[in-house]
């Protein structure tokens, strides 16, 4: 029951906030050598948004962080319900399909909470993202070629047919000016992109 209160709460919060966000990354030029980085005012629309709600919505930075203490709540809810449900053997017997949607119903929580964290694309999200590529890339079996198949910008020019094979994460995208510039990363955490 206390799951689907905090389900409850996390709908309405969320469809609040969905008035404010914009969930586009945007265009961000790559930083000129031996220059601080200054990103454009295109540069990650969903960042600004989110800064946007926490600093000018009336009450937005409340409502934002009722739906982030909540996401972290409904998780781990379902982690303990599904551990009471598997050491009490709720899973025996006649309640095989209830402990298999249940598990399904897990996962799927795990995944909104993890697209969730990564649409406000602060550094944190981006950190999030390149670890879901390269746990992806190095999956057994389909991995490499799911990664491959899901961003192939990334992994360009590599022959993905096993997952012994090094990714070549984040060159695609304006992350990669984050990851692989010392400088913007230095202005990124010192500056107007420091982590919400």
């Amino acid at each position: 029951m206390l799951t689907v209160i905090v389900f409850l709460i996390l709908g309405v919060t969320g469809a609040l906030l969905l008035f404010h966000f914009q969930p586009i990354f945007g265009d961000c030029p790559p930083a000129a050598p031996n220059t601080t980085y200054v990103p454009a005012a295109t540069c990650n629309s969903a960042f600004n948004s989110v800064s946007s709600i926490n600093n000018q919505v009336n009450w937005g930075f409340l409502i934002r962080n009722i739906h982030y203490q909540a996401s972290n709540a409904m998780v781990l809810l379902a982690v303990m319900h599904m551990f009471y449900q598997y050491f009490a053997g709720r899973y025996k017997l006649r309640y095989e399909i209830l402990w298999v949607t249940g598990i399904i119903l897990g996962v799927v929580t795990i995944i909104e909470a993890y697209t969730g964290y990564d649409l406000i694309f602060n550094i944190r999200g981006q950190l999030a993202i390149n670890i879901g590529q390269t746990l992806t890339y190095y999956t057994p079996v389909l991995g490499a070629n799911l990664a491959r198949f899901h961003n192939p910008d990334h992994y360009a020019g590599n022959n993905v047919h096993s997952s012994s094979e090094e990714p070549r994460l984040g060159h695609s995208s304006g992350v990669s000016n984050y990851w692989h510039d010392p400088d913007s990363r230095w202005a990124l955490s010192c500056g107007s992109r420091r982590a919400l």
